[in-house]
């Protein structure tokens, strides 16, 4: 058994995975399109942690007024949309 097994993880019989917990926002990432930038990634998970102070039903609402006619989605109006949403509830 080797010391730094016990100061780790508290006790001489647990293993672990090495290497940091995985992330939500890694996850997030993953599941956006590769073609976003790491910008329009970041803008994406600013409106996504906005509108889940909002709820659910305001999330699905800025999504569906975010989405272009040919079906893809405008990140930049969906922040615009979750920034305005927030600022309301945070108003009432």
């Amino acid at each position: 058994m080797h010391y730094m097994r016990v100061r780790r993880h508290g006790g001489p019989h647990e293993v672990r995975k090495r290497g940091p917990k995985p992330s939500w926002r890694a996850d997030l990432r993953a599941m956006l399109p590769p073609e976003y930038s790491p910008r329009t990634k970041a803008r994406y998970i600013r409106a996504f942690k906005l509108l889940s102070v909002c709820g659910h039903a305001a999330h699905d609402e800025a999504i569906k007024a975010a989405v272009r006619p040919n079906d893809s989605l405008n990140v930049s109006k969906l922040l615009a949309i979750a920034e305005a949403m927030y600022a309301e509830q945070e108003d009432n």
